[in-house]
């Protein structure tokens, strides 16, 4: 790993997963200044979390939310988002600290779809919840597109139809985003 993330130092309740979290940042082939950033995220989350008199394991939805707003207050410019934290929290649900989220109940045969769609993502294939709900984007924005009805049903799309989406979504003709589209 690069210099600029080991430099990073993280101290409070988060301090002992610093280490692991870097390691899977290498592993994943995070950039340099990516993986520095995540580490810094961590590390501004882990001394919030003790001015607070909080510990990892309260890193409910709500209580994010709260760090986010805080950080957006104090001027950050970077991961202000949940999904910014994204790497972030799904190593610490991984390694038990974070509680996981409640699942929201699906209401609609489409939703039932996707929500199984992300457990898929998830469980089978062992995807973090960062890139799920990337998958899960796009694949909102396909139903979208084919104004998939209510009913969930999509037993008759054709290659054709994924083609058409493809198109359609690259604003312009551009391999690289055509690939993140079919990937998703």
């Amino acid at each position: 790993m690069n210099d600029r993330a080991t430099r990073v130092q993280v101290v409070g309740p988060l301090a002992r997963y610093a280490d692991g979290f870097r390691t899977v940042l290498a592993q994943r082939g995070y950039a340099p200044s990516s993986a520095a950033g995540q580490l810094q995220l961590m590390a501004h989350v882990s001394r919030w979390l003790v001015q607070r008199g909080l510990a990892g394991s309260d890193l409910t939805p709500t209580v994010v939310e709260q760090f986010l707003q805080t950080r957006r207050a104090a001027g950050y410019g970077q991961w202000l988002s949940v999904r910014g934290m994204g790497p972030f929290l799904a190593y610490l649900r991984r390694v038990g600290l974070a509680p996981v989220p409640p699942a929201v109940p699906a209401k609609t045969p489409v939703d039932r779809l996707l929500a199984d769609y992300r457990v898929f993502l998830v469980e089978e294939r062992g995807l973090a919840e960062s890139t799920a709900g990337s998958y899960l984007c796009v694949a909102q924005q396909f139903v979208s597109h084919r104004g998939v009805s209510d009913h969930g049903d999509l037993s008759r799309l054709s290659a054709v139809q994924v083609s058409e989406f493809v198109l359609a979504s690259c604003q312009e003709p551009n391999v690289g985003s055509a690939m993140n589209l079919v990937v998703g």
